[in-house]
Protein backbone atom coordinates (compact mmCIF):
# COMPACT_ATOMS: atom_id res chain seq x y z
CA UNK A 1 0.00 0.00 0.00
CA UNK A 2 0.99 3.64 -0.30
CA UNK A 3 2.02 5.52 2.82
CA UNK A 4 -1.19 7.56 3.04
CA UNK A 5 -3.23 4.33 2.97
CA UNK A 6 -1.69 2.97 6.20
CA UNK A 7 -1.49 6.19 8.21
CA UNK A 8 -4.10 7.02 10.83
CA UNK A 9 -5.27 10.55 9.84
CA UNK A 10 -5.48 11.52 13.52
CA UNK A 11 -1.83 10.70 14.23
CA UNK A 12 0.04 10.96 10.95
CA UNK A 13 3.52 9.39 11.03
CA UNK A 14 5.13 9.56 14.48
CA UNK A 15 8.33 8.28 16.07
CA UNK A 16 9.12 6.71 19.43
CA UNK A 17 12.22 5.16 20.98
CA UNK A 18 11.66 1.77 19.37
CA UNK A 19 10.80 3.02 15.88
CA UNK A 20 13.92 5.22 15.84
CA UNK A 21 16.04 2.05 16.10
CA UNK A 22 14.89 1.24 12.55
CA UNK A 23 14.78 -2.49 13.24
CA UNK A 24 14.45 -4.83 10.27
CA UNK A 25 12.43 -8.04 9.87
CA UNK A 26 12.00 -10.78 7.29
CA UNK A 27 14.46 -13.40 6.05
CA UNK A 28 16.57 -10.80 4.25
CA UNK A 29 15.83 -7.89 6.57
CA UNK A 30 13.74 -6.35 3.80
CA UNK A 31 11.02 -5.04 6.14
CA UNK A 32 12.06 -1.93 8.10
CA UNK A 33 10.21 0.08 10.74
CA UNK A 34 9.71 3.72 9.69
CA UNK A 35 7.47 5.01 12.50
CA UNK A 36 4.09 4.44 14.11
CA UNK A 37 0.54 5.67 13.51
CA UNK A 38 -2.59 4.95 15.56
CA UNK A 39 -3.58 2.10 17.83
CA UNK A 40 -5.25 -1.29 17.77
CA UNK A 41 -6.85 -1.42 21.16
CA UNK A 42 -4.10 -0.12 23.44
CA UNK A 43 -1.25 -1.30 21.23
CA UNK A 44 0.56 1.00 18.82
CA UNK A 45 0.51 0.13 15.14
CA UNK A 46 3.94 0.46 13.59
CA UNK A 47 4.49 1.42 9.96
CA UNK A 48 6.97 -0.67 7.98
CA UNK A 49 8.30 -0.59 4.43
CA UNK A 50 9.25 -3.72 2.52
CA UNK A 51 11.95 -3.16 -0.10
CA UNK A 52 10.98 -6.34 -1.97
CA UNK A 53 7.25 -5.60 -2.13
CA UNK A 54 7.98 -2.02 -3.23
CA UNK A 55 9.48 -3.44 -6.43
CA UNK A 56 5.99 -4.62 -7.47
CA UNK A 57 4.12 -1.31 -7.46
CA UNK A 58 1.02 -2.69 -9.18
CA UNK A 59 0.51 -5.28 -6.45
CA UNK A 60 1.84 -3.52 -3.34
CA UNK A 61 1.99 0.21 -4.15
CA UNK A 62 4.91 1.83 -2.36
CA UNK A 63 5.33 -1.23 -0.11
CA UNK A 64 4.09 0.18 3.23
CA UNK A 65 2.40 -2.05 5.83
CA UNK A 66 1.39 -1.83 9.49
CA UNK A 67 1.68 -4.24 12.39
CA UNK A 68 1.77 -4.48 16.16
CA UNK A 69 5.22 -4.74 17.70
CA UNK A 70 4.35 -8.04 19.43
CA UNK A 71 3.45 -9.67 16.11
CA UNK A 72 6.85 -8.76 14.74
CA UNK A 73 9.00 -9.62 17.75
CA UNK A 74 7.20 -12.38 19.67
CA UNK A 75 5.18 -14.13 16.97
CA UNK A 76 7.62 -13.48 14.10
CA UNK A 77 4.69 -12.56 11.84
CA UNK A 78 5.44 -10.17 8.99
CA UNK A 79 2.53 -8.24 7.39
CA UNK A 80 3.86 -7.87 3.83
CA UNK A 81 3.69 -9.92 0.66
CA UNK A 82 6.79 -11.90 1.70
CA UNK A 83 4.72 -13.71 4.34
CA UNK A 84 3.65 -17.30 3.75
CA UNK A 85 0.10 -16.27 4.68
CA UNK A 86 -0.91 -13.05 2.91
CA UNK A 87 -4.35 -11.51 3.39
CA UNK A 88 -4.87 -10.39 -0.20
CA UNK A 89 -7.32 -7.58 -0.94
CA UNK A 90 -9.81 -7.79 -3.81
CA UNK A 91 -7.61 -5.42 -5.85
CA UNK A 92 -4.55 -7.61 -5.29
CA UNK A 93 -6.51 -10.74 -6.22
CA UNK A 94 -7.54 -8.98 -9.43
CA UNK A 95 -3.89 -8.28 -10.30
CA UNK A 96 -2.88 -11.88 -9.52
CA UNK A 97 -5.75 -13.33 -11.56
CA UNK A 98 -5.02 -11.10 -14.54
CA UNK A 99 -1.36 -12.15 -14.51
CA UNK A 100 -2.14 -15.85 -14.15
CA UNK A 101 -4.75 -15.70 -16.93
CA UNK A 102 -2.21 -14.05 -19.23
CA UNK A 103 0.33 -16.75 -18.37
CA UNK A 104 -2.25 -19.42 -19.30
CA UNK A 105 -3.08 -17.48 -22.50
CA UNK A 106 -6.62 -16.54 -21.44
CA UNK A 107 -8.21 -13.18 -20.63
CA UNK A 108 -9.41 -12.37 -17.11
CA UNK A 109 -12.74 -10.49 -17.25
CA UNK A 110 -13.75 -10.05 -13.60
CA UNK A 111 -15.26 -11.47 -10.43
CA UNK A 112 -18.77 -12.68 -9.65
CA UNK A 113 -20.25 -12.39 -6.13
CA UNK A 114 -17.31 -11.68 -3.83
CA UNK A 115 -16.37 -14.56 -1.49
CA UNK A 116 -12.66 -13.97 -1.01
CA UNK A 117 -10.41 -16.69 -2.40
CA UNK A 118 -13.51 -18.76 -3.21
CA UNK A 119 -14.99 -16.13 -5.54
CA UNK A 120 -15.91 -17.42 -9.00
CA UNK A 121 -14.38 -15.59 -11.94
CA UNK A 122 -15.21 -14.91 -15.58
CA UNK A 123 -12.59 -15.77 -18.19
CA UNK A 124 -12.36 -15.57 -21.95
CA UNK A 125 -10.73 -17.90 -24.45
CA UNK A 126 -9.86 -16.48 -27.88
CA UNK A 127 -11.30 -19.57 -29.55
CA UNK A 128 -14.29 -20.49 -27.39
CA UNK A 129 -15.41 -17.22 -25.79
CA UNK A 130 -16.42 -16.48 -22.18
CA UNK A 131 -16.98 -18.99 -19.39
CA UNK A 132 -17.33 -18.92 -15.61
CA UNK A 133 -14.49 -20.90 -14.13
CA UNK A 134 -13.86 -22.26 -10.65
CA UNK A 135 -12.54 -19.99 -7.91
CA UNK A 136 -9.68 -17.54 -7.52
CA UNK A 137 -7.80 -20.22 -5.62
CA UNK A 138 -8.25 -22.82 -8.38
CA UNK A 139 -7.03 -20.39 -11.04
CA UNK A 140 -3.93 -19.34 -9.12
CA UNK A 141 -3.06 -23.01 -8.55
CA UNK A 142 -3.57 -23.81 -12.27
CA UNK A 143 -6.61 -26.02 -11.71
CA UNK A 144 -8.86 -23.96 -14.02
CA UNK A 145 -8.95 -23.64 -17.77
CA UNK A 146 -11.23 -23.33 -20.76
CA UNK A 147 -13.54 -26.39 -20.57
CA UNK A 148 -13.92 -26.60 -24.36
CA UNK A 149 -10.14 -26.48 -24.88
CA UNK A 150 -9.90 -29.33 -22.39
CA UNK A 151 -12.45 -31.39 -24.29
CA UNK A 152 -10.72 -30.70 -27.60
CA UNK A 153 -7.51 -32.26 -26.35
CA UNK A 154 -9.26 -35.62 -26.40
CA UNK A 155 -10.73 -35.26 -29.88
CA UNK A 156 -9.10 -36.74 -32.94
CA UNK A 157 -9.89 -33.54 -34.84
CA UNK A 158 -7.84 -31.52 -32.37
CA UNK A 159 -5.21 -30.60 -34.94
CA UNK A 160 -7.68 -29.23 -37.50
CA UNK A 161 -7.58 -25.43 -37.68
CA UNK A 162 -10.94 -23.78 -37.23
CA UNK A 163 -11.91 -20.85 -39.49
CA UNK A 164 -10.58 -17.51 -38.24
CA UNK A 165 -12.57 -14.29 -38.28
CA UNK A 166 -11.35 -11.96 -41.02
CA UNK A 167 -8.64 -9.43 -40.21
CA UNK A 168 -11.09 -6.61 -41.00
CA UNK A 169 -13.63 -7.87 -38.45
CA UNK A 170 -10.97 -8.32 -35.78
CA UNK A 171 -9.41 -4.87 -36.33
CA UNK A 172 -12.85 -3.26 -36.09
CA UNK A 173 -13.34 -4.97 -32.73
CA UNK A 174 -10.04 -3.48 -31.50
CA UNK A 175 -10.76 0.08 -32.65
CA UNK A 176 -14.27 0.04 -31.16
CA UNK A 177 -12.71 0.07 -27.70
CA UNK A 178 -11.57 3.67 -28.23
CA UNK A 179 -8.24 2.83 -26.57
CA UNK A 180 -6.11 3.28 -29.69
CA UNK A 181 -5.07 6.55 -31.32
CA UNK A 182 -5.91 7.31 -34.94
CA UNK A 183 -3.20 5.89 -37.15
CA UNK A 184 -2.62 2.76 -35.04
CA UNK A 185 -1.86 -0.20 -37.32
CA UNK A 186 -2.81 -3.82 -36.51
CA UNK A 187 -1.68 -6.98 -38.31
CA UNK A 188 -1.95 -10.64 -37.39
CA UNK A 189 1.12 -12.42 -36.04
CA UNK A 190 2.15 -15.91 -37.17
CA UNK A 191 2.53 -16.87 -33.51
CA UNK A 192 0.26 -19.80 -32.57
CA UNK A 193 -1.37 -20.16 -29.15
CA UNK A 194 -1.43 -23.46 -27.24
CA UNK A 195 -4.86 -24.24 -28.69
CA UNK A 196 -3.53 -24.05 -32.27
CA UNK A 197 -5.10 -20.68 -33.13
CA UNK A 198 -3.28 -17.63 -34.52
CA UNK A 199 -4.59 -15.43 -31.73
CA UNK A 200 -1.76 -12.87 -31.54
CA UNK A 201 -1.59 -9.45 -33.21
CA UNK A 202 1.09 -6.81 -33.71
CA UNK A 203 0.23 -3.21 -32.84
CA UNK A 204 2.18 -0.23 -34.25
CA UNK A 205 1.61 2.94 -32.23
CA UNK A 206 1.74 6.35 -33.99
CA UNK A 207 2.47 8.14 -30.71
CA UNK A 208 5.56 6.33 -29.38
CA UNK A 209 6.50 4.60 -32.69
CA UNK A 210 6.86 1.26 -30.90
CA UNK A 211 5.43 -2.12 -31.95
CA UNK A 212 3.85 -4.42 -29.37
CA UNK A 213 2.29 -7.88 -29.53
CA UNK A 214 -0.80 -9.13 -27.70
CA UNK A 215 -3.61 -11.67 -27.86
CA UNK A 216 -6.76 -10.55 -29.65
CA UNK A 217 -8.82 -10.91 -26.47
CA UNK A 218 -6.58 -8.40 -24.68
CA UNK A 219 -6.84 -5.90 -27.56
CA UNK A 220 -10.62 -6.25 -27.55
CA UNK A 221 -10.47 -5.05 -23.93
CA UNK A 222 -8.32 -2.03 -24.88
CA UNK A 223 -4.93 -3.28 -23.67
CA UNK A 224 -2.04 -0.90 -24.45
CA UNK A 225 1.05 -2.91 -25.39
CA UNK A 226 3.42 -0.25 -26.75
CA UNK A 227 5.64 2.28 -24.99
CA UNK A 228 2.52 4.20 -23.92
CA UNK A 229 1.71 1.40 -21.46
CA UNK A 230 1.26 2.31 -17.78
CA UNK A 231 4.18 0.03 -16.96
CA UNK A 232 6.46 2.14 -19.20
CA UNK A 233 6.93 5.00 -16.75
CA UNK A 234 10.19 6.47 -18.02
CA UNK A 235 9.42 10.15 -17.43
CA UNK A 236 10.15 11.94 -14.17
CA UNK A 237 8.77 15.43 -13.74
CA UNK A 238 9.21 18.44 -11.48
CA UNK A 239 6.09 20.59 -11.10
CA UNK A 240 5.81 23.81 -9.11
CA UNK A 241 2.93 24.53 -6.73
CA UNK A 242 1.90 28.18 -6.91
CA UNK A 243 -0.14 30.16 -4.38
CA UNK A 244 -1.08 33.79 -5.04
CA UNK A 245 1.31 33.86 -8.01
CA UNK A 246 4.33 32.64 -6.02
CA UNK A 247 5.91 29.13 -6.19
CA UNK A 248 6.27 27.67 -2.69
CA UNK A 249 6.55 23.88 -3.10
CA UNK A 250 7.42 21.10 -5.57
CA UNK A 251 5.44 18.11 -6.80
CA UNK A 252 7.84 15.48 -8.15
CA UNK A 253 7.05 12.03 -9.50
CA UNK A 254 7.07 9.66 -12.46
CA UNK A 255 4.61 9.08 -15.28
CA UNK A 256 4.24 7.60 -18.73
CA UNK A 257 3.03 11.03 -19.92
CA UNK A 258 4.06 13.89 -17.63
CA UNK A 259 1.88 16.45 -19.44
CA UNK A 260 -1.29 14.42 -18.96
CA UNK A 261 -0.30 13.82 -15.34
CA UNK A 262 0.00 17.58 -14.82
CA UNK A 263 -3.52 18.14 -16.14
CA UNK A 264 -4.92 15.52 -13.75
CA UNK A 265 -3.11 17.10 -10.79
CA UNK A 266 -4.50 20.56 -11.54
CA UNK A 267 -8.04 19.21 -11.58
CA UNK A 268 -7.72 18.05 -7.95
CA UNK A 269 -5.71 20.90 -6.43
CA UNK A 270 -6.50 24.31 -4.94
CA UNK A 271 -3.03 25.42 -6.09
CA UNK A 272 -1.94 26.30 -9.60
CA UNK A 273 0.52 23.63 -10.75
CA UNK A 274 2.96 24.33 -13.59
CA UNK A 275 5.72 22.21 -15.05
CA UNK A 276 9.34 23.12 -14.35
CA UNK A 277 11.08 20.25 -16.13
CA UNK A 278 10.65 16.71 -17.48
CA UNK A 279 13.40 14.05 -17.55
CA UNK A 280 13.47 10.88 -19.65
CA UNK A 281 15.20 7.72 -18.34
CA UNK A 282 16.73 4.73 -20.19
CA UNK A 283 14.61 2.28 -18.17
CA UNK A 284 11.59 2.12 -15.87
CA UNK A 285 13.82 0.74 -13.10
CA UNK A 286 16.10 3.80 -13.15
CA UNK A 287 13.11 6.14 -13.24
CA UNK A 288 11.49 4.51 -10.19
CA UNK A 289 14.81 4.44 -8.36
CA UNK A 290 15.18 8.19 -8.81
CA UNK A 291 11.69 8.81 -7.43
CA UNK A 292 12.33 6.51 -4.47
CA UNK A 293 15.59 8.29 -3.64
CA UNK A 294 13.80 11.66 -3.62
CA UNK A 295 11.18 10.30 -1.21
CA UNK A 296 13.88 9.03 1.12
CA UNK A 297 16.05 12.16 0.88
CA UNK A 298 13.52 14.98 1.38
CA UNK A 299 10.74 15.96 3.75
CA UNK A 300 7.61 15.01 1.81
CA UNK A 301 3.87 15.50 2.10
CA UNK A 302 4.30 19.23 2.83
CA UNK A 303 0.75 20.06 1.66
CA UNK A 304 -2.54 18.57 2.84
CA UNK A 305 -4.44 15.86 0.99
CA UNK A 306 -7.61 17.98 1.11
CA UNK A 307 -5.77 20.74 -0.81
CA UNK A 308 -4.12 18.45 -3.36
CA UNK A 309 -6.03 15.25 -3.92
CA UNK A 310 -3.65 13.76 -6.47
CA UNK A 311 -0.07 13.05 -5.37
CA UNK A 312 0.30 15.19 -2.24
CA UNK A 313 2.67 12.62 -0.70
CA UNK A 314 5.33 13.48 -3.32
CA UNK A 315 5.44 17.17 -2.47
CA UNK A 316 8.44 18.90 -0.89
CA UNK A 317 9.75 22.42 -0.32
CA UNK A 318 10.91 24.65 -3.17
CA UNK A 319 14.51 24.82 -1.92
CA UNK A 320 14.98 21.14 -2.89
CA UNK A 321 14.58 21.92 -6.61
CA UNK A 322 18.23 21.63 -7.66
CA UNK A 323 18.81 18.58 -5.45
CA UNK A 324 15.93 16.75 -7.18
CA UNK A 325 17.48 17.51 -10.56
CA UNK A 326 20.81 16.15 -9.33
CA UNK A 327 19.14 12.88 -8.24
CA UNK A 328 17.34 12.54 -11.58
CA UNK A 329 20.57 13.07 -13.54
CA UNK A 330 22.56 10.76 -11.25
CA UNK A 331 20.13 7.96 -12.06
CA UNK A 332 20.39 8.49 -15.82
CA UNK A 333 17.67 11.06 -16.40
CA UNK A 334 18.08 13.50 -19.29
CA UNK A 335 16.03 16.74 -19.35
CA UNK A 336 13.73 16.97 -22.38
CA UNK A 337 11.90 20.18 -21.40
Amino acid sequence: MNLEDVLDPEYGLKEDTWSLKRESFGVDGQLQVVGWSGYQGKKKLYILKCSKCAEDEELFGQGFFKSKRSNLQSLNQIPCGCSSRVAWSSHQYEVLCRRKACELEYTFLGFQEWKGAFTKIEMSCDEHGIWVTGTISSLLHRRSGCPTCKEDKFKLTRGVNRPLKSDKVMIESFTRTGAYDEGTVFWRSDRVASNGVKAYWYVSCPICSQIGEARSGHLQLGAVVCGCSVSAQKQAYINLLILDGTPFAIKFGIAKDAKRRLKAQNEKSIYDIVNNSIYIFPSVKQCKRAERECKEEFECGVVLKRDMGDGYTETTWLYNLEKIKEIYEKNGGVPIE
